[in-house]
């Protein structure tokens, strides 16, 4: 027979929640890959000169705003 306490158990758990910091807005891909690190090493892994230079470089690349400027309606 089924125990009513078992068929509980079997539901999964809710999906993590990840703590990543909310109030700074990520500009691009560099800030999210940040996020990510900081949350997943718990803060241990610290931003060097070259993490940072990496991540405004990705920034750049791969931005989440596109200028005014590069939209064109015809």
């Amino acid at each position: 027979m089924s125990n009513p306490k078992n068929d509980k158990d079997k539901t999964p758990p809710p999906p993590p929640i990840w703590p990543l910091n909310r109030k700074q807005k990520s500009e691009g891909v560099g800030d999210t890959i940040s996020k990510v690190i900081k949350t997943l090493s718990g803060g241990k892994i610290k931003e060097c000169q070259k993490c940072k230079e990496r991540k405004a470089k990705l920034n750049q690349v791969f931005p989440y705003k596109k200028d005014n400027d590069e939209v064109q309606d015809d």
